[in-house]
């Protein structure tokens, strides 16, 4: 089974319902923007925000974003929050909301905190990319609501964190439950003309998570190599005062005894005698 668009362009159901999926997920990063909005504890730019946390420097902010990313938080306001993409947000939640560390294990360790829920919000987007574009009927709904309950968990206990009414996590859960409604009523259905937009929005999104990536191998790979090449030339002339070892720096030299060599010298024993 197909539908056809107006432009005579085939997409299978399964590729339908995949589209559906990523437009329930952008509800998810809205998710992010409404908790970050929520923890922040800066103004703005946020990059000097960033710089005002102990042991921050220019050289980290560098290492930490890509050029693009730089770009966007050395001239932030208040209302381009709503425009970051996934990464980007996930990053600021680690870093500017009063979160765990991003070492922390609370982040990757599945369980029910804030910092978990986050994580498995960035994950779930950013494996569409590696995900095979399809999903049949029961996949969809499926997803949708773990999806669903996954985010309605994430406004809970960001507003328990952060100081959030009850009435307001209600409101934001109506609304959420609407939508996801609308979009499960839909499985059945074709895409909208209008809908299509999306499949052009998803192709855009896919090509700049790509291009983010690849900017990060580049710069874990530049690192990596830089910190080996560190190890190929490493000098140490003293390793004993490193090392705190009790060292006679003496025994490092080696006493000589010079000893004439009569026959390289060209003359002998017998010589020195015939002349005395």
């Amino acid at each position: 089974m197909s539908t056809t668009t107006p432009s005579s362009l085939s997409i299978h159901e399964e590729e339908v319902n995949f589209i559906k999926y990523f437009i329930a997920l952008k509800h998810g990063r809205a998710a992010m923007v409404r908790v970050f909005e929520w923890g922040y504890q800066g103004g703005h730019p946020i990059k000097d925000y960033l710089l005002t946390r102990p042991g921050y420097s220019d050289q980290k902010f560098e290492s930490d974003f890509n050029p693009n990313q730089r770009r966007k938080l050395s001239s932030s306001t208040p209302d381009d929050v709503e425009s970051y993409d996934i990464s980007l947000l996930y990053a600021l939640l680690q870093m500017a909301c009063g979160l765990a560390e991003s070492r922390n294990t609370l982040w990757n360790t599945y369980g029910q905190t804030l910092e978990n829920h986050l994580y498995r919000l960035k994950q779930l987007r950013n494996n569409v990319i590696h995900e095979e574009q399809r999903l049949t009927e029961q996949s969809l709904d499926t997803k949708l609501f773990e999806l669903q309950n996954l985010i309605e968990h994430t406004y809970q206990h960001a507003a328990s964190s952060f100081g959030k009414s009850c009435q307001e996590v209600s409101q934001l859960c109506s609304e959420l439950c609407q939508k996801f409604a609308g979009i499960k009523a839909k499985i059945r259905e074709p895409l909208r003309p209008a809908d299509l937009i999306q499949l052009h929005e998803l192709q855009q999104e896919l090509q700049i998570f790509g291009d983010h990536i690849k900017c990060k191998i580049k710069q874990m790979g530049a690192q990596e190599l830089y910190d080996q090449y560190q190890k190929l030339y490493m000098i140490d002339p003293v390793p004993w005062l490193r090392l705190g070892i009790n060292y006679r720096p003496s025994i490092a030299f080696t006493e000589l005894t010079i000893q004439e060599d009569e026959v390289m010298c060209g003359h002998s024993s017998q010589g020195k005698q015939a002349r005395n």
